[in-house]
């Protein structure tokens, strides 16, 4: 039995689960996509789409236009693989994502643990070591990679900035 992977993470405020999960359903319909809910982690939706970028990208250009349409919900992240949190899995990981980058782009990492021990800065430092490109950018990177870190599990995506949407950017 193949577990089916989330391709789509959402986090929410764990305190208002209900209305974040009707706020990500209606969200959805009006960009006219479907997704499918998979179990989830506190404060974290696991979605199964057919299309995370797209569906990203579409969400990114709804909340630039009305941004409070998103109360509930924060961050929607598409991961391309998954892992386990081994530091060893997650360097394979990172080190294949990080063949599409290329030279003259600039990038960055952002990792999110949740129920995991190891500090955010080592393992920032134990996953970039294995980035051979020559470019860092911290504030505005052609192309991030996002880490998001689940227990026995890490999720992976190497996106660019249409692709990872933070709903508070839009909410200043």
């Amino acid at each position: 039995l193949v577990m089916v992977k989330p391709n789509l993470l959402v986090t929410y405020d764990p305190a208002h689960e209900n209305s974040a999960k009707l706020e990500v359903e209606q969200l959805l319909k009006s960009v006219r996509e479907k997704v499918t809910f998979l179990k989830s982690n506190e404060g974290v939706f696991n979605l199964r789409t057919k299309d995370s970028r797209k569906v990203v990208r579409k969400l990114t250009n709804l909340c630039e236009k009305y941004p409070y349409q998103f109360n509930k919900t924060f961050k929607y992240i598409p991961i391309d693989k998954w892992s386990k949190s081994s530091v060893k899995n997650m360097q394979r990981a990172v080190k294949s994502l990080a063949k599409d980058i290329k030279d003259k782009e600039s990038w960055m990492m952002s990792v999110k643990k949740r129920s995991h021990r190891m500090s955010e800065r080592s393992l920032i430092l134990r996953l970039t070591e294995h980035v051979d490109k020559p470019k860092v950018d911290l504030f505005n990177p052609d192309k991030i990679i996002k880490v998001e870190l689940i227990g026995k599990e890490a999720g992976f995506a190497l996106l660019n900035d249409k692709e990872y949407l933070r709903t508070n950017k839009f909410k200043q």
